[in-house]
C-alpha cells in the first residue's frame, strides 16, 4: 500500500500467498478503481470451480461495487458480464452476463456427481438478488438463463424410448443424444 503525506491511499496492489489472485487499487474520483486478475484459482467458498483466467474492472463507490467488465475462461469456454452490487440498505445485486462453448459435462459434476451430461454449453442470462445478509443471498437469487447445448448427450436416459414406452411404465438407461438442445432456465430462490 502506497500513502500519500496526508495518509490517504495513493494505489494498493493485494495478491494471495500463492500468487493465483491479484488486485491492483487507485483512487478515482471518490473512489478506487480496481483490476481483478486470476489465472488457474478456485474461489474460497461455494463450488470449486476452476478459472483458468479470470479478468474484471471494478469501481468501489461508498456503498457500491460496479463491476464493468467481467470475463473469464473456464471448462474449455468463456464467461462475460457487468455486475452491480450495492450494500447500502439490503445487500442487492443485479446483473447480465453471456457463456459460450463450456463444457457442460466438467461443470455439472461439481453441482451433482450423478449427473452424466456432455455437450457445449452457450446462452445470455440475467440476474437478481436482495437479501437482508449473505447467508440469505443463494435463497433469494432470481436467474434468467436462455441456454443452447451443441453435441449433447444426456447419459442414463433415452427420452425417446421413454416416450414411446410411457403407457407401459417407462424406461430407464440408455442415452439421449441431440445436435442442439435448447432452453431457458429460471430460477427463484430454491424454486
Amino acid at each position: 500500500v502506497v500513502l500519500a503525506d496526508d495518509g490517504k491511499p495513493q494505489s494498493a496492489k493485494l495478491t494471495t500467498t500463492d500468487s493465483k489472485l491479484r488486485l491492483d487499487v487507485l483512487p478515482k474520483g471518490e473512489g478506487y478503481a480496481m483490476k481483478l486478475d486470476a489465472q488457474q484459482w478456485t474461489p474460497p467458498s461455494g463450488p470449486a470451480l476452476v478459472f483458468d483466467s479470470l479478468q474484471a474492472d471494478l469501481l468501489l463507490l461508498g456503498d457500491r461495487l460496479d463491476m464493468s467488465s467481467v470475463a473469464a475462461k473456464l471448462y474449455g469456454g468463456t464467461i462475460d458480464g457487468a455486475a452491480t452490487l450495492n450494500w447500502a440498505k439490503d445487500l442487492r445485486a443485479s446483473g447480465k452476463f453471456r457463456t459460450a462453448g463450456i463444457k457442460v459435462g466438467d461443470a455439472a459434476k461439481l453441482f451433482n456427481k450423478n449427473t452424466h451430461v456432455s455437450g457445449r454449453l452457450s446462452g445470455n442470462g440475467t440476474f437478481s438478488v436482495n437479501a437482508k445478509d449473505a447467508a440469505a443471498l443463494a435463497d433469494r437469487l432470481v436467474l434468467d438463463y436462455r441456454f443452447d447445448v451443441k453435441n449433447g448427450v444426456l447419459y442414463g436416459v433415452d427420452l425417446v424410448k421413454a416416450a414411446t414406452l410411457l403407457v407401459r411404465g417407462g424406461a430407464k438407461g440408455g442415452e439421449t443424444q441431440c445436435d442442439e438442445l435448447s432452453g431457458t432456465l429460471h430460477t427463484a430462490g430454491k424454486q
